[in-house]
């Protein structure tokens, strides 16, 4: 059986979550796209405290990536054919 499916979501910090794709269960997949935007850099530099310690990142991160995984007998399969980030400042100018 196959199916398309959306999900948006909200992050605790403001941040979205939108995935749209298509799954099947037999065989176990799924393919589609992942985009998270903004996406605190202040939050993030929580979780990579110790590696920016002397920094006190300002902005948001924007990431979006097409993806193809799946269970085949051999083990875990997952491919990437696109993936984009942008980084945004608080100044309003960006760098991709």
């Amino acid at each position: 059986d196959e199916g398309q499916l959306n999900m948006d979501a909200e992050l605790l910090d403001g941040g979205q979550l939108h995935w749209s794709g298509e799954a099947t269960i037999n065989p176990l997949a799924s393919r589609g796209l992942l985009t998270l935007s903004r996406l605190s850099l202040e939050s993030l530099s929580g979780l990579l405290k110790e590696r920016l310690e002397p920094f006190h990142p300002k902005g948001s991160l924007a990431l979006s990536l097409s993806y193809l995984a799946g269970i085949e007998p051999s083990g875990i399969h997952l491919s990437i054919d696109r993936f984009e980030g942008e980084l945004i400042r608080d100044d309003t100018s960006s760098i991709n």
